[in-house]
């Protein structure tokens, strides 16, 4: 029996063996919201797992399914009961998903929830037993449930869904998680708009206390964080990247909580800030499109003091002013010009004389003009 589904944009047939009918049934509704279903034949390109209950007596095709039907497996999972297979072959589909997707995107071992009405999407990060399938749950009752596993980013922040089943464990001596659709936990779907990261959480559970969030430093959680990653070290400029995805959607925020329950207000004032990112980066500008990005792109650069030596094309430059904030700021993905604007407040107060965002406007588009600042529209 062959059972279709799609892990992180993934195709994959899994080859059952040995299994009733109905535990067929309960696996397709278990992973349904990854489009799991039964089919004859196998989707060319598809990764093929062969799944045996070997209990069964038959550790090879089933009776009547032609030999050559379907090629070799290019993984093969056999387990002594349905509920044993079932277990590690939740786990045996995401690692093929990944395997299949590295170096192509950002993978955090990460849960994620997401805003209905905006698409926006929290990823919270944790190793194993950081309490992310509990918090799965009580957030995707009150946000669109993304994953309980696997975060998958794309360039431009877009998040690919994997609302696979959660692992649930069952009372003793059962050794087996049962795999639970997340509809029969009450979990909510996305909304409509397509899905974009603009939160990155490190879960953080302790045994008492109220729940509290702080920011972190990258710096100060990039060891925890790098092992959560799936071969981060096969991209480009590995770090760079991670850094600019962190900066992009807001900085990195560590929550501490002792009761999941506590999680939805503390996720739903995480998604108000995120909003009103968003809402800083549209507003008005005058002569600049409120939408419009600027990223540097220089080579290169040194501070020294108030000033900044850059170096770009083989010409260094020593750039002095608001212009260090402009170029320091819009490194990696860049910053929307009201972002700069704010940078640039912060960093040297209102002007003197004239208006920040005239002398923000204008010292854009001397960098843009000298060729260390571009415009860009899409993340």
């Amino acid at each position: 029996m062959l059972v279709e589904l799609v892990a992180l944009g993934v195709v994959l047939t899994v080859r059952f063996t040995g299994c009733a009918g109905h535990e067929i049934d309960d696996f397709v509704l278990a992973w349904q919201r990854c489009g799991a279903r039964r089919c004859e034949t196998r989707q060319a390109g598809s990764i093929v797992i062969d799944a045996v209950v070997w209990a069964a007596g038959n550790a090879g095709h089933e009776a009547g399914e032609p030999a050559g039907t379907v090629p070799p497996a290019a993984e093969r999972l056999a387990a002594g009961s349905f509920r044993e297979l079932s277990h590690h072959l939740s786990g045996l589909i995401t690692r093929s998903a990944i395997g299949a997707r590295r170096g192509e995107l950002l993978m955090l071992h990460a849960g994620a929830v997401s805003s209905r009405e905006t698409g926006g999407v929290i990823a919270f990060i944790g190793p194993s037993g950081r309490g992310k399938t509990t918090a799965s749950t009580a957030l995707g009752r009150h946000f669109g449930y993304v994953t309980d596993e696997t975060v998958a980013i794309a360039d431009g922040l877009a998040v690919i869904a994997y609302p696979k089943p959660l692992s649930v464990k069952l009372p003793e001596p059962e050794p087996w998680k049962s795999q639970v659709a997340p509809g029969e936990l009450g979990l909510i779907e996305p909304g409509e708009p397509p899905l974009r990261l603009v939160g990155l959480v490190m879960l953080d559970r302790r045994p008492s206390g109220s729940a509290a969030v702080a920011r972190v430093a990258l710096a100060e959680a990039v060891e925890e964080l790098v092992p959560q990653i799936s071969f981060l070290a096969e991209r480009r400029r590995a770090l760079q990247h991670l850094g600019s995805v962190v900066d992009a959607c807001g900085g990195l925020h560590s929550v501490t909580y002792s009761e999941a329950v506590d999680l939805p207000a503390v996720f739903a004032e995480l998604f108000e800030q995120a909003s009103g990112r968003a809402a800083l980066a549209e507003q008005p500008v005058g002569p600049h499109d409120a939408r419009a990005r600027y990223r540097s792109i220089v080579d290169d650069a040194l501070p020294d003091g108030s000033s900044l030596i850059v170096l770009q094309g083989g010409t260094v430059s020593v750039l002095a002013g608001i212009a260090p904030v402009l170029v320091t700021e819009a490194a990696g993905t860049g910053r929307f010009f009201g972002e700069l604007v704010e940078a640039v407040r912060a960093a040297h107060g209102e002007p003197p004389a004239g208006d920040a965002v005239e002398a923000v406007a204008n010292a854009i588009d001397e960098l843009v003009g000298a060729g260390l600042l571009e415009r860009s529209d899409a993340l």
